[in-house]
């Protein structure tokens, strides 16, 4: 799974790169981290987005129960935008066109609609 935070170039830090690189490396540290990379935008005015790779979800969110790691990710993500961020991967193309493809349990649900047949505004 992809987790991409998104940060805008006004709300970024002082040290931010810095503190990207601590986060990351303690976050490599975890069971499931696969890679994490910080990107800018080449276009002028651009933001950047830190790119996080886990093997589940489950891994993602147990990554910051550690308690000084989830307090230097609250600071830390506070100045992402609020979008969506996790995602999951379905279909990918290797060099020389391999393609691997993903699952999912989000395409056995009906969207809007739990298990117990009751609507939900998340799947």
């Amino acid at each position: 799974m992809l987790v991409l935070s998104r940060f805008a170039e006004a709300s970024v830090p002082p040290g931010f790169e810095q503190r990207t690189e601590d986060l990351l490396v303690a976050l490599g540290d975890r069971p499931g981290f696969l890679g994490g990379r910080l990107v800018r935008s080449t276009d002028e005015g651009g933001g950047w987005v830190l790119v996080l790779e886990w093997e589940s979800v489950g891994d993602w969110r147990r990554a910051f129960s550690p308690y000084d790691l989830r307090v230097r990710a609250t600071d830390y993500f506070a100045h992402a935008e609020d979008s969506p961020s996790a995602y999951e991967l379905l279909l990918e193309v290797a060099p020389g066109g391999v393609v691997v493809r993903g699952s999912s349990d989000r395409t056995t649900r009906q969207r809007g609609v739990d298990e117990g047949g009751r609507g939900s505004d998340s799947l």
